[in-house]
């Protein structure tokens, strides 16, 4: 069965502000090695998110290319994953829809994905052979087009092509992960499914792709906080998508909001409606029908959105926490052990796992780290204590 030793456990970058080369720098030394460190390691894989603009400035400079190899070596970080889901400015003031673009119609996001990739293929260690990108599900649902969609068909063949040819010349496997979020073209378990398994072995032949290309190159990043905010069976979920032959990359371990009653946590919720990102919420009516809005506060301020059931939210909280400031807080902790049971029913499975809360800058001030040290301490305890559930499922090296 396939195990994970405590360096193997990541969490994603994105957690920390900075879009330029050197506030990567500056992050790896003052966060990404502290946590490490923290937690007792000599090394670290990480999951980093590089920015269009840091990832244009490696690839565009071989000297800062040596010199960041130099510095992830020094520091004990091995870099076999990246985040290419948010393009750029994920911590403005504002990101909300934006985070969505550019999408998979657009030519900047294939540009983008082929420079994480480029940079990656060299920055791998010698002994691993695949490294993984997580990418948006296409793109954001509305005002998605069929123009859109056979752009973005197209920007995948020319992806999956140069891929091949990467690893030809680079000895290294990059694998491209689409990740599910509610509100997307791609949400639910089945429309992923469906896109692997009809819409591009449709599409790609007139390009000279075929499917076992597809699967060598493409798979999903499984966002475990998207898809119980979704209400779906997480296990069943995984085990839907790898019977389907499509290849999990990457998990992001991440929780959810699950609150059974909203109108009674309504005051409590309302810390919870912060500005900067989308906070989408489900919830089901009384036929059992899913209800979705697009926004916390949009849900908080309708007076027809249902308030008597469960509302889950995607908002990334502390993957240890099984309640927040209150009872009437829960979260979708469980879903975590539900991935855990997957991998054990499935042991030759090892996709990266990387922790996912980026949200720790605009949590209410009860969670809100107050400093640099409280924020390091938040993430070691999160890897903490995904490496003790793992070693409690056995899914971890002595």
């Amino acid at each position: 069965m396939a195990t994970w030793s405590a360096r193997e456990l990541s969490y994603c970058s994105n957690v920390h502000p900075g879009d330029s080369l050197n506030e990567v720098r500056e992050n790896l030394l003052r966060f990404i090695a502290a946590v490490k460190s923290s937690r007792g390691l000599k090394q670290l894989q990480a999951g980093l998110w590089l920015s269009n603009q840091a990832v244009s400035e490696l690839m565009g400079s071989p000297t800062a290319r040596k010199e960041f190899a130099t510095l992830l070596n020094q520091q004990g970080i091995e870099l076999t994953s990246l985040n290419g889901f948010p393009y750029g400015n994920f911590h403005q003031s504002v990101v909300k829809e934006k985070v969505y673009l550019p999408h998979w119609g657009e030519k900047a996001r294939l540009n983008y994905t082929l420079l994480l990739a480029r940079l990656l293929a060299q920055m791998l260690p010698e002994k691993i052979s695949e490294g993984a990108i997580s990418t948006l599900p296409l793109g954001f649902a509305s005002g998605w087009s069929t123009g859109n969609q056979q752009h973005a068909e197209q920007h995948f063949a020319k992806l999956l092509l140069a891929l091949t040819e990467l690893e030809q010349s680079s000895g290294k496997r990059i694998r491209v992960c689409l990740e599910m979020e509610p509100g997307c073209v791609l949400e639910t378990t089945a429309q992923l499914i469906n896109f692997f398994t009809e819409t591009l072995p449709q599409a790609l032949p007139q390009y000279g792709i075929q499917g076992s290309t597809i699967k060598r190159y493409l798979g999903v990043c499984y966002d475990i906080c998207h898809q119980a905010v979704m209400f779906e069976d997480i296990e069943q979920s995984l085990t839907d998508i790898h019977r389907a032959g499509i290849a999990i990359g990457k998990i992001q371990v991440s929780n959810a909001m699950r609150v059974p009653h909203a109108q009674v946590a309504r005051n409590l919720l309302e810390q919870y409606a912060e500005p900067r990102y989308l906070h989408q919420v489900k919830t089901r009516d009384k036929q059992g029908e899913q209800q979705f809005y697009l926004d916390l506060n949009q849900a908080l301020t309708n007076d027809s959105f249902t308030g008597d059931s469960e509302w889950r939210i995607h908002f990334h909280v502390p993957i240890q926490a099984e309640h927040l400031s209150s009872p009437l807080l829960s979260t979708t902790r469980s879903a975590i052990e539900d991935t855990c049971r997957f991998l054990v029913a499935n042991p030759s499975l090892k996709p990266h796992l990387e922790i996912e809360t980026y949200t720790w800058g605009v949590m209410p001030e009860a969670l809100h780290p107050a400093n640099d040290t409280r924020l390091i301490n938040c993430i070691a305890e999160e890897l903490n204590w995904l490496h003790s559930t793992l070693a409690n499922f056995n899914l971890m090296s002595p």
